[in-house]
């Protein structure tokens, strides 16, 4: 399908979407995004694990 982008949006100023990706600086920014997802879950878990032994 033909998406016609430049005529959807004026967004930042005539930028996007950007004439070419540079896919290393986007995995590098997927991999710290999952890197810190990870650590989240991880407290989330000890966080309710924690919270499920003061309950019982």
């Amino acid at each position: 399908m033909d998406y016609k982008y430049k005529e959807i949006t004026d967004y930042h100023y005539d930028l996007f979407p950007p004439a070419v990706l540079n896919y290393e600086i986007l995995i590098n920014h997927l991999i710290d995004a999952t890197d810190a997802l990870a650590r989240f879950d991880a407290i989330l878990k000890t966080d309710l694990i924690r919270i499920s032994f003061m309950l019982f």
